[in-house]
């Protein structure tokens, strides 16, 4: 995924640069619109990999090294071509506006949700790129064979289950069972629930180009998702969708981001020159972002074309336009990149594009999404100096608050004034991949290391209607959600945590009251447990504490802050090894300035 680096930290030294042309510049702070770029959206990986420059020969590869694929599988796929085109023509565009082909589609309960949701074809298709240099590169891929045949979807399909987040983390993220019987621990469950809400309101552009290239790579068997070739697979597969879904969330695991490679546009051109020449070695998703990172696309490099004075096409499978041939542009003599993604040219500019290390591209290799991830949410994760704590937003994908998030020291991170800022050490920008029909613009995730209390301030300045919205925090053995929230214009809540996720507190603004749920999940020896605190209503002003306290084996609410009297649901599940859930419920009226606990047994 795209990200941000604090320019307060320092690059790791597993960095890599390919001949780096000057040194880059820390003395910004990230989200200084007058900085250097290269500090503020660099990706800076943190641990991933840089390439300034790389030199390489114009001319273009003969024979079968353009093609990735055996003999064998070659044959197949050469066997097969006719009957998949032929079945392309017949196999109706998905898109999250449609039934899901049988999938009751649902109903958006947002503002823009409905506007978000249409297809990104409903205005008509954009012009194939027609052909018009010499080819230099070309890795034999074509959106024709080895595309989808259906669009890009939002909501209406199957995603994730326990089973998907169980095949990419292991049996750590399980509290008991495998496979269809797995049983999700606490920070495990809520990841599902982010990347699944990701996936409904925004679409699944990078599951759906990391998933093509594994079939093209040989990693994955397009028969075993119901067809010879991928442009023949059925979109009604739920093995394909929840295979799709899993691909997808490979973008927020550390350990892939990490993989990605970054760098000014000459650079990633002559990269992309080299490795399309030589598939079989690796091939790459292509990651490109708007200018003002509201938001990010996956599409599918697969041949570069030169077309004179210093123009060169990379030819990408865009899954929002399935078949459909098209082409990012890059300009040598400006060291620029630009992708216009408006199906029509009377609608607004979808205009994705950056020059130097002003929003460079990214390249993800497909290879190591068949590898098990490492497990950075269970509660071993705690040990290593590669934890740190997720935050993402729920809510509407076009009309939505911003997040900003404050360390002890001052620091932030997220949007200040309209402006997305990264100050606090270590933390990074991760806007989503999403891309559906260029209209949505979901709030990014933040990655904020662990070990540190922080306080994060939902800000409504920006919303155009009120919105029914969800934060949550997912870290090494622990998750804290604060849902429910009804935000309005102008309104701003803040929410507070502990470093070991234990205690939660949450402030509504003055003149604004709440209904939210507040929750608490936690990863322990023996048994998990899942506590929750629901008040009927909290006036305007107020400040409700929610505190777990494990060893004590209690559920405290601190209502010493809240301005009313009112009623508290409070709920403790705890999850034995066998799986089977424990119980235990209390509803109370409280007065403003009372506390209360409920305990429960081991």
């Amino acid at each position: 995924m795209y990200e941000s680096e604090s320019s307060q930290g320092t690059a790791s030294s597993s960095v890599s640069r390919i001949s780096s042309p000057r040194p880059v510049d820390r003395s910004r702070r990230s989200g200084d619109k007058t900085g250097d770029a290269w500090t503020t959206f660099t990706l800076a990986f943190g641990h991933g990999q840089r390439i300034d420059s790389l030199a390489v020969s114009p001319a273009a590869p003969t024979g079968s090294d353009m093609t990735p694929h055996t003999s064998e599988r070659a044959a197949a796929r050469r066997l097969a071509l006719g009957a998949a085109l032929i079945l392309s023509a017949l196999l109706p565009s998905g898109c999250g506006g449609s039934d899901g082909g049988g999938f009751k589609k649902a109903v958006a309960p947002h503002v823009g949700a409905r506007f978000a949701a249409a297809s990104s074809e409903e205005s008509g298709k954009p012009p194939p790129y027609a052909a018009s240099g010499r080819v230099v590169a070309d890795s034999g891929f074509r959106p024709a064979v080895d595309g989808f045949g259906f669009e890009n979807y939002s909501s209406g399909y199957q995603d994730l289950t326990p089973a998907e987040v169980e095949d990419l983390f292991g049996p750590e993220a399980c509290a008991s069972g495998q496979g269809d019987t797995c049983v999700l621990t606490p920070p495990a469950e809520k990841l599902l629930s982010v990347e699944n809400a990701s996936m409904e309101t925004g679409g699944h552009c990078f599951g759906f180009s990391v998933t093509s290239l594994m079939m093209f790579q040989g990693l994955l068997d397009p028969f075993d998702y119901g067809g010879p070739v991928t442009v023949a697979l059925p979109r009604d597969s739920i093995k394909l969708q929840k295979r799709i879904a899993e691909s997808f969330a490979l973008q927020d695991v550390k350990r892939f981001r990490d993989e990605g490679l970054v760098g000014p546009p000459n650079a990633i051109l002559n990269f992309l020159i080299k490795r399309l020449r030589t598939p079989r070695k690796e091939n790459y998703t292509l990651a490109i972002m708007k200018r003002n990172h509201s938001v990010g696309h996956a599409v599918t490099p697969y041949a570069v074309e030169d077309t004179g004075n210093g123009q060169a096409a990379v030819l990408i499978y865009d899954n929002n336009y399935p078949i459909l041939p098209r082409a990012v542009m890059f300009d040598r003599r400006k060291n620029s990149w630009r992708y216009e993604a408006a199906a029509n040219p009377s609608e607004p500019s979808q205009l994705y594009d950056g020059v130097g290390r002003k929003n460079p591209p990214i390249l993800f290799p497909t290879s190591p999404a068949i590898r098990p991830q490492p497990c950075n949410f269970c509660a071993t994760s705690q040990r290593k100096q590669a934890a740190y704590n997720l935050v993402a937003l729920g809510g509407d994908p076009v009309n939505h608050a911003h997040l900003l998030i404050s360390d002890s020291n001052g620091n932030r991170t997220g949007y200040a004034d309209g402006r997305l800022v990264n100050e606090i050490p270590g933390a990074r920008v991760l806007p989503r991949l999403t891309v559906q029909n260029w209209r949505e613009s979901p709030e990014p995730q933040y990655s904020i290391p662990n070990g540190a209390n922080f306080s994060i301030l939902l800000d409504g300045d920006n919303l155009s209607a009120p919105d029914t919205e969800t934060v949550t925090v997912i870290g090494p053995g622990h998750d804290a959600v604060v849902t429910d929230i009804t935000l309005r214009p102008g309104e701003q809540n803040r929410i507070e945590l502990t470093q070991k996720g234990t205690r939660l507190a949450y402030r509504t603004d003055v003149g604004f009251s709440q209904s939210p749920r507040l929750e608490l999940g936690l990863e322990r020896p023996g048994r998990d447990l899942k506590l929750s605190v629901t008040p009927s209503a909290i006036a305007g002003g107020s400040t409700l504490t929610t505190t777990a306290r494990p060893r004590n084996r209690r559920l405290t609410v601190d209502a010493g802050e809240v301005r009313n009297d009112t009623r508290y649901a409070l709920d403790v599940t705890q999850i034995k090894p066998s799986g089977k859930p424990v119980y235990r419920r209390k509803v109370v009226r409280l007065s403003g300035g009372t506390t209360t606990q409920l305990p429960y047994k081991k």
